[in-house]
């Protein structure tokens, strides 16, 4: 039987997998590393005096990540 491109390689099946993994938690990272800074950016307009607490709480939870 031949295999068609539609068929996976049971021989590759796993380095695939793993790549998708390593890609997904790259990206995960990327998006922390965004979300932290977007806080520390309200953080910062916070302490200026430019936002309210109840503001950066609000934006706190928004950014919040689920693990």
């Amino acid at each position: 039987m031949s295999r068609t491109l539609v068929d996976p390689d049971p021989r590759t099946e796993g380095e695939t997998a793993s790549v998708h993994l390593a890609v997904a938690a790259r990206l995960r990272a990327m998006l922390l590393q965004d979300a932290e800074r977007d806080l520390d950016a309200a953080l910062d307009r916070f302490r200026r005096g430019e936002v309210s607490a109840d503001a950066l709480t609000a934006r706190a939870r928004a950014l919040r990540w689920p693990v």
